[in-house]
């Protein structure tokens, strides 16, 4: 329940359209968002798993091919970017959600 509360509380935080969402956990909607973050979290462990027993991608960057650092690493066991290229992406996710509809996509040409 702890974990549910927590995860609640991160979605607000990211997205405050989401600040009407209910505490109760017996809101679907809240359920599905939980039950969805961790299908999507159990899934990338697994994934890691799978590259440590084939000794072939942990530990490297899906973005740039480097190393993924020992200390993230240890904070997030199923890191697939290193801390660069993560920061990298959520400030262009953050850009493009800023934005309005479809300007982000958007180019001009002379």
């Amino acid at each position: 329940m702890e974990r549910a509360h927590t995860l609640l509380h991160e979605l607000r935080e990211k997205n405050p359209s989401c600040d009407g969402l209910k505490d109760g956990f017996d809101d679907p909607q809240v359920l599905l968002m939980i039950a969805g973050h961790d299908k999507i979290e159990l899934r990338r462990i697994n994934e890691a798993l799978m590259a440590i027993d084939h000794g072939t991608t942990y530990g490297t960057c899906r973005m740039c091919g480097g190393h993924i650092s020992i200390a993230r690493l240890k904070a997030v066991p199923f890191a697939e970017k290193c801390l660069s290229c993560k920061k990298a992406e959520e400030e262009a996710l953050e850009v493009l959600f800023m934005t309005p509809f479809g300007t982000a996509s958007r180019r001009v040409t002379a």
